[in-house]
């Protein structure tokens, strides 16, 4: 067979296939034919999503013609052995205003999760000495340098302890905080137990000045020598942890009748929150 011939054949499939009607075959099943609701139009692939019979749509090709969403459009779909296609006719005229089906449930989109936070630094500010670490430092069976001490005693004139969490709290990417929960743990002092602790957010990110106390005041109960409490932190102060605008904690006690102090880094639980939060999945 010559290269003329077959080029001549392909010719007549061409215009054979040409002249074939296009679309529904007359002797078609009716029940292959479905009106259904566009969602959406993806042009570089071709597709659109369809619902049909309420479902929450299905990818598909189409034929070309022009396409809006929320149109009423005929929906082909061809049984053949062990599969079935389907493909977008186009619209059904005269669409009336259609009411889009909802969109499908795709699961939770958020989770909730608790994380516990470490302080990344703690420590004592003496007023009369204008810094940190100028009080008991040495005293390791106090906590040493760590522990943070509050009010006025045996001398030391005004104390107030901070501890730094960085921005921890911050990089957990809550959308929401639901709660934190501060531990405090008796530094067991000479004098203990000695009076409660009070504590108030700071809004020091660093250890280069004295602690800077903002926000609702939190008394928690008073411990006894080498206890452990635990304290809910105001729901004032939660969006501020979230954004980072608040990164410290201060012990703020005043005077001779508040002098304590809990521990910091010293100990494992030290000034550790506990962060119970809703994060995107």
């Amino acid at each position: 067979m010559s290269d003329q011939t077959l080029r001549l054949s392909a010719l007549d499939v061409a215009r054979e296939v040409d002249l074939q009607s296009r679309g529904i075959q007359r002797a078609s099943d009716a029940s292959q034919l479905k009106p259904g609701i566009l969602i959406d139009v993806d042009t570089g692939t071709n597709r659109v999503q369809v619902s049909v019979d309420g479902s929450s749509g299905v990818w598909i090709p189409y034929l070309a013609g022009s396409y809006t969403v929320g149109d009423m459009v005929w929906v082909f779909r061809e049984q053949l052995p062990g599969a079935s296609g389907m493909i977008c006719l186009g619209r059904v005229g005269g669409t009336p205003g259609v009411t889009l089906p909802d969109a499908p449930n795709e699961g939770a989109t958020t989770e909730t999760a608790v994380a516990t936070i470490l302080p990344t630094w703690t420590g004592t500010w003496r007023v009369v000495r204008n810094a940190y670490d100028r009080w008991n430092a040495e005293r390791a069976e106090y906590g040493g340098r760590a522990t943070l001490y509050q009010g006025d005693g045996f001398g030391s004139g005004q104390l107030y302890g901070l501890a730094l969490y960085g921005n921890q709290i911050k990089d957990l990417g809550a959308t929401s905080i639901e709660s934190i929960t501060l531990t405090l743990r008796d530094a067991s002092l000479a004098s203990a137990p000695g009076p409660a602790m009070v504590i108030r957010a700071a809004t020091n990110t660093n250890a280069s000045a004295a602690p800077a106390a903002t926000g609702a005041t939190m008394n928690p109960a008073p411990l006894a020598k080498g206890a452990v409490t635990t304290l809910a932190l105001d729901g004032t102060l939660l969006e501020s942890f979230r954004t980072g605008a608040l990164q410290a904690l201060a012990t703020v006690g005043v005077g001779s009748s508040a002098y304590n102090a809990v521990r910091g880094t010293s100990d494992a639980d030290g000034m550790a929150l506990k962060v119970n939060y809703t994060r995107p999945v």
